[in-house]
């Protein structure tokens, strides 16, 4: 067993729970860390393929514990960004705008 597997086994043993010092909080019975496998609908539509490993959030959870917004909220929010982040980038890069100077900073 490799020194990686034997940190994750050790970390599995001594699982603080929720709360713990440095941790955020979250509602109890909220499992922020649960992988849960995902499928992909494959191009040609007929069934699906398994993702390859990687993080996965469970952004129901996040929700639960305040760290996104709820869904109706989420459109407007990102609408607002937008609104700030597409005039900055322009003026950056110079497009249809003039170019500031430093902009990419």
């Amino acid at each position: 067993m490799s020194v990686v597997e034997k940190a994750i086994q050790k970390l599995r043993a001594e699982r603080r729970p929720v709360g713990a010092p440095g941790e955020a909080t979250a509602p109890a019975g909220t499992d922020l860390s649960a992988p849960k496998p995902e499928t992909a609908p494959t191009r040609a539509g007929g069934g699906s393929r398994v993702r390859p490993p990687g993080i996965v959030l469970d952004r129901d959870a996040l929700r639960v514990a305040g760290l996104l917004p709820p869904d109706a909220e989420a459109g407007a929010l990102a609408r607002e960004y937008r609104k700030i982040k597409r005039p900055l980038v322009a003026r950056a890069i110079g497009r249809e705008v003039p170019r500031a100077p430093k902009g990419h900073l």
